[in-house]
């Protein structure tokens, strides 16, 4: 990346924060795209796109190598992470614990895999626990917007509230 931080001399006048990631990942890394696809809902693939793009913001060095297993420090300005990665069972962790709070693969692991040049994300087993975690913190996610939404006006409050309540409503009856 550029000392001036500009993208656009590196990929080109057309990429912006909501270019999605097929668009702006070329075609042999593709899969990668399409994997999280269908591992995660679009709430959750949005936040992986994040992630996948702060990426390239990172640098990583590799620190220590035994055998399958490497450790890399992965770093931008003062922050720094610990990645562990085992080639064996192409499992990866890091410091951070993201993917073990969130379920999602942070910037940091997402940096070593391009810099160890993984094509393929590793396949995630998700527990219905870690699933159900999930499930909530979408759910959050997605109320915060209508809490936002709903805060700006009286009519938007009492719109926000309606659809909340009627959704309510719908869940209840789901049993």
């Amino acid at each position: 990346m550029p000392i001036s931080g500009a993208i656009e001399p590196f990929f080109g006048a057309s990429l912006d924060a909501l270019t999605p990631l097929g668009e702006f990942i070329p075609d042999e890394e593709g899969s990668r795209g399409r994997a999280c696809r269908r591992l995660y809902t679009l709430t959750v693939f949005r936040i992986f796109q994040n992630e996948l793009v702060q990426s390239y913001n990172y640098l990583c060095l590799k620190t220590h190598g035994e055998g399958a297993v490497s450790r890399f420090l992965v770093r931008k300005e003062s922050e720094k992470h610990a990645v562990t990665f085992s080639a064996s069972n192409r499992s990866s962790s890091c410091s951070c614990q993201m993917f073990e709070h969130e379920g999602v693969l942070c910037r940091h692991i997402l940096k070593v895999f391009n810099l160890l040049d993984v094509r393929e994300l590793p396949s995630i087993g998700v527990s219905s626990r870690d699933l159900k975690a999930l499930m909530v913190w979408s759910l959050r996610e997605a109320a915060s917007k209508y809490i936002e939404f709903g805060t700006s006006s009286l009519e938007k409050y009492t719109l926000a509230y309606e659809i909340m309540r009627e959704g309510g409503k719908k869940l209840c009856c789901q049993r």
